[in-house]
Protein backbone atom coordinates (compact mmCIF):
# COMPACT_ATOMS: atom_id res chain seq x y z
CA UNK A 1 0.00 0.00 0.00
CA UNK A 2 2.94 2.62 1.02
CA UNK A 3 4.13 1.34 -2.90
CA UNK A 4 1.44 2.74 -4.51
CA UNK A 5 1.09 6.12 -2.19
CA UNK A 6 4.72 6.41 -3.14
CA UNK A 7 4.24 6.36 -6.58
CA UNK A 8 0.85 8.25 -6.63
CA UNK A 9 2.76 11.16 -4.90
CA UNK A 10 6.11 11.02 -7.26
CA UNK A 11 3.62 11.15 -10.45
CA UNK A 12 1.66 14.38 -8.70
CA UNK A 13 5.05 15.98 -8.07
CA UNK A 14 6.25 15.68 -11.55
CA UNK A 15 3.00 16.44 -13.24
CA UNK A 16 3.19 19.48 -10.86
CA UNK A 17 6.60 20.34 -12.09
CA UNK A 18 5.96 19.86 -15.58
CA UNK A 19 3.12 22.01 -15.58
CA UNK A 20 5.02 24.97 -13.78
CA UNK A 21 7.32 24.62 -16.45
CA UNK A 22 5.67 24.94 -19.78
CA UNK A 23 7.15 27.35 -21.88
CA UNK A 24 6.48 28.45 -25.31
CA UNK A 25 8.41 29.59 -27.87
CA UNK A 26 8.10 32.44 -30.73
CA UNK A 27 9.97 33.58 -33.66
CA UNK A 28 9.55 36.94 -35.70
CA UNK A 29 11.56 37.62 -38.54
CA UNK A 30 12.16 40.04 -41.11
CA UNK A 31 14.23 41.89 -43.45
CA UNK A 32 14.80 45.84 -44.78
CA UNK A 33 17.42 46.75 -47.70
CA UNK A 34 20.46 46.12 -45.72
CA UNK A 35 19.59 44.54 -42.46
CA UNK A 36 17.91 41.37 -41.50
CA UNK A 37 17.21 40.50 -37.98
CA UNK A 38 15.22 37.73 -35.46
CA UNK A 39 13.32 37.92 -32.58
CA UNK A 40 12.81 34.56 -30.75
CA UNK A 41 10.63 34.75 -27.61
CA UNK A 42 10.80 32.05 -24.86
CA UNK A 43 7.59 32.46 -22.38
CA UNK A 44 6.65 31.09 -19.34
CA UNK A 45 4.03 31.79 -16.78
CA UNK A 46 6.58 33.70 -15.29
CA UNK A 47 7.33 36.35 -18.01
CA UNK A 48 9.59 36.20 -21.11
CA UNK A 49 13.01 36.08 -21.87
CA UNK A 50 14.13 36.80 -25.78
CA UNK A 51 16.78 37.90 -27.99
CA UNK A 52 16.89 40.19 -30.73
CA UNK A 53 19.78 39.15 -33.57
CA UNK A 54 20.28 41.36 -36.36
CA UNK A 55 22.61 40.81 -39.84
CA UNK A 56 24.12 43.75 -42.19
CA UNK A 57 23.64 42.38 -45.81
CA UNK A 58 25.95 44.53 -46.96
CA UNK A 59 29.40 43.39 -48.14
CA UNK A 60 31.41 45.82 -45.96
CA UNK A 61 31.30 45.54 -42.30
CA UNK A 62 29.94 48.61 -39.83
CA UNK A 63 31.02 50.35 -36.57
CA UNK A 64 28.52 52.76 -34.95
CA UNK A 65 24.90 52.23 -34.91
CA UNK A 66 21.51 53.40 -33.30
CA UNK A 67 18.84 51.41 -33.13
CA UNK A 68 15.36 51.05 -31.86
CA UNK A 69 13.10 48.78 -31.71
CA UNK A 70 9.48 49.71 -30.82
CA UNK A 71 6.32 46.76 -29.87
CA UNK A 72 3.18 46.64 -28.02
CA UNK A 73 4.90 45.87 -25.25
CA UNK A 74 7.66 48.44 -25.00
CA UNK A 75 10.34 50.07 -26.85
CA UNK A 76 13.96 49.51 -26.47
CA UNK A 77 16.90 51.70 -28.43
CA UNK A 78 20.63 52.07 -28.04
CA UNK A 79 23.88 53.04 -29.64
CA UNK A 80 26.71 49.85 -30.25
CA UNK A 81 29.99 49.53 -31.95
CA UNK A 82 28.92 46.34 -33.83
CA UNK A 83 32.80 46.11 -35.17
CA UNK A 84 31.56 43.54 -37.99
CA UNK A 85 28.48 42.51 -39.49
CA UNK A 86 25.93 41.26 -36.93
CA UNK A 87 25.05 42.24 -33.10
CA UNK A 88 22.51 40.57 -30.55
CA UNK A 89 20.32 42.90 -28.08
CA UNK A 90 18.58 40.60 -25.25
CA UNK A 91 15.64 40.83 -23.26
CA UNK A 92 13.96 40.04 -19.97
CA UNK A 93 11.16 40.27 -17.99
CA UNK A 94 9.08 39.14 -15.18
CA UNK A 95 5.27 39.88 -14.26
CA UNK A 96 5.10 41.81 -17.83
CA UNK A 97 3.28 41.78 -20.72
CA UNK A 98 4.31 39.37 -23.00
CA UNK A 99 4.98 39.48 -26.98
CA UNK A 100 1.87 37.89 -29.04
CA UNK A 101 1.88 35.77 -31.70
CA UNK A 102 0.16 38.38 -34.01
CA UNK A 103 2.64 41.19 -32.62
CA UNK A 104 4.72 43.33 -35.94
CA UNK A 105 7.88 44.48 -33.97
CA UNK A 106 9.14 47.90 -36.23
CA UNK A 107 12.72 48.00 -35.88
CA UNK A 108 14.92 51.02 -37.40
CA UNK A 109 19.13 50.88 -37.66
CA UNK A 110 20.99 53.93 -38.28
CA UNK A 111 24.70 53.83 -39.64
CA UNK A 112 26.75 56.02 -41.30
CA UNK A 113 24.09 58.42 -42.47
CA UNK A 114 22.08 55.44 -43.54
CA UNK A 115 18.48 54.25 -42.10
CA UNK A 116 16.83 51.16 -42.67
CA UNK A 117 13.40 50.11 -41.13
CA UNK A 118 11.70 46.91 -41.02
CA UNK A 119 9.01 45.05 -39.30
CA UNK A 120 9.53 41.41 -38.00
CA UNK A 121 6.34 39.02 -38.17
CA UNK A 122 5.88 35.28 -37.16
Amino acid sequence: MKKLQLSILAFVTLLILLVGCQQTTLSFKGEGDYWEGKYISNQTSEGENGEFRFGYKGKDSVSDIEYKITSNTGNSSGEINVNGKSFTHSTSCTGCAKTNEDEEIKVIIKWDGTEDAFILKK
